[in-house]
């Protein structure tokens, strides 16, 4: 989408930049979810862990999975962040002027 631009003291109600930011917070809140291979893994890595982390890998094995447990995965890329979430992620932003 393109945008005629000025100056910053002038905004422009549909402001390109802050639609994109916008965008990008939902894509970062969409919830996350399990599919059988995520399942499968968890309840694999359960068996090797104890306490919490393996109390939440158990529980991110059924159906449906408890959204706390969920989260508190996602927290750590090492386990599960990239199985409980889309890893398409916003890495680089640039512009240029035409």
């Amino acid at each position: 989408m393109r945008d005629g631009g000025g100056h910053s003291s002038l905004p422009t109600p549909q402001n390109p930049i802050e639609r994109l930011a916008r965008a990008l917070q939902r894509l970062a809140e969409h919830a996350l979810r399990t599919n059988s291979a995520t399942r499968a893994y968890c309840a694999a890595l359960a068996a090797l862990h104890e306490g919490t982390l393996a109390a939440d890998m158990r529980t991110a094995s059924s159906e449906p999975a408890d959204p706390a447990a969920l989260l508190r995965l996602a927290a750590s890329s090492a386990y599960n962040n990239a199985q409980l979430r889309s890893t398409c992620i916003p890495a680089l932003l640039g512009a240029c002027r035409t």
